[in-house]
Order: C-alpha cells, then structure tokens, then sequence
C-alpha cells in the first residue's frame, strides 16, 4: 500500500491553515455545506491545531501552550 501525505511544519504555514480552515468550517454564511459539517474537516483541523501547538510550544516554550 502506498502512503501518501502532505506535510507542513512552518509555523507561519500553519497559521495561514489555520485561518483557512477557520474560514471554511465555521463561517456562518458558508457556501459549501459539505466543508462546514464535514467530520473529516473537523478531524483535520484538531490534527492542524496539535500541530500548531506542538510547533508554538518548540519555539515559544511551554507559556505557549497555554494560549
């Protein structure tokens, strides 16, 4: 089986997806009703904001998982 994966580990890349996936998700006048209640949407963007935190906390230090 072949393993496919997009990988971004760029804080500033991550926060632009951040953004994007805020967008997308929970806007409340979304256009596309298969992206705001999507589970896989929402699965994706808990694993985009470990990430995020995960990579704020490397840099920052632990004060920024608080946050």
């Amino acid at each position: 089986m072949t393993t496919n994966s997009f990988v971004v580990s760029d804080l500033k890349e991550l926060l632009v997806m951040q953004r994007v996936f805020r967008e997308a998700k929970f806007c409340k006048l979304a256009d596309d009703d298969e992206v705001s209640s999507s589970p896989l949407v929402n699965e994706l963007f808990g694993r985009l904001l470990d990430a995020l935190i995960s990579k704020e906390v490397e840099q920052e230090g632990e004060r920024a998982r608080k946050q």
